[in-house]
């Protein structure tokens, strides 16, 4: 999937706050705490829901991208501010 392309549509509440907790955390037990979504579910849709799958490679590459876009805007602020 390209970096730049969203991620599938087709997945349960859960599994949407279960992602949104692994953006914010970057860990599997950091996500399962905050989304309250016990962690072998993650590993369960993993394996059985592609959608599922192709949507937490995505999730992925945004938490490891999360540092580098924090440190833009800190940039793009201090030299706004000046």
């Amino acid at each position: 999937m390209p970096t730049n392309a969203k991620p599938p549509a087709a997945l349960s509440v859960k599994q949407w706050r279960f992602l949104a907790a692994y953006r914010e955390t970057a860990t599997i037990t950091g996500a399962a705490r905050m989304s309250g979504v016990d962690h072998k579910s993650h590993y369960r849709w993993r394996r059985e829901c592609p959608a599922y799958a192709a949507a937490f490679v995505w999730t992925q590459r945004e938490a490891a991208d999360a540092p580098s876009r924090a440190s833009a805007r800190s940039a793009t602020a201090a030299t706004a501010s000046r």
